[in-house]
């Protein structure tokens, strides 16, 4: 992981909703996807909505942060034949954008924010 930007406020952890833009290419620079055409991509950090490789990226950005992924293929959507034209052993490079954290860490909801990736809370 490389930060091309660093953002501001606080990182984004396990259970935050985040907003973020990508761009998917191959390692050898063909494009695959990226979210220009949609708008920013929202889901919640830890409950495996999106590639490992992407969760792991996205964890600790700020928004406004910009970050480089390489994404080795055990961590890419491959394995989980989400996009089966990708090539066996694909890795993939991803640049993140993270536009917000739509729910701030460690607040009264982050027990049921949690909830879905398996995480138990104590107390």
């Amino acid at each position: 992981m490389t930060d091309i930007v660093v953002g501001s406020g606080p990182p984004a952890l396990p259970g935050d909703m985040v907003q973020f833009n990508y761009e998917c290419r191959l390692n050898g620079g063909d494009r695959v996807a990226d979210s220009s055409e949609y708008g920013p991509y929202q889901y919640r950090l830890g409950c495996r909505e999106s590639a490992p490789g992407v969760e792991f990226g996205l964890m600790g950005m700020r928004a406004g942060g910009v970050r480089g992924v390489r994404v080795p293929p055990h961590l890419t959507y491959v394995d989980r034949q989400i996009n089966p034209e990708l090539p066996p052993n694909a890795v993939l490079r991803y640049t993140l954008e993270l536009v917000a954290i739509v729910q701030p860490p460690w607040d009264s909801g982050m027990r049921q924010r949690l909830d879905c990736s398996g995480i138990v809370i104590s107390g």
